[in-house]
């Protein structure tokens, strides 16, 4: 007999366990060596470093979801992604006045 789910996950969900954690449990650690290979959108798999490369080019951030995919899935990289893009933003006004 087959019982079928009564309900989905949404794919950009991913509960799965890696098969090797046990054995490396700093797999799921959140710091990482390269910030820049930090993934800041689990469901597009959008990387810290592409956003920065999108920012500097001028894309804001509907643009940035629009060319990656990011924030379109679940939504909950979007306060990070804000963040990350207000950061970059003050940088580059810092950077703007100091030179």
């Amino acid at each position: 007999m087959t019982i079928e789910p009564y309900f989905m996950v949404p794919q950009c969900y991913n509960l799965a366990i890696p098969a090797n954690y046990e054995s490396n449990p700093d797999i799921m650690n959140t710091q990482h060596a390269n910030p820049a290979d930090e993934v800041m959108c689990s469901c597009s798999g959008t990387k810290r470093e592409h956003i920065r490369k999108l920012f500097e080019q001028g894309l804001d951030i509907d643009a940035i979801s629009r060319n990656t995919g990011a924030i379109s899935g679940c939504g909950g990289c979007e306060w990070d992604i804000a963040g990350f893009l207000e950061a970059l933003a003050q940088q580059k006004k810092e950077k703007g006045q100091g030179g």
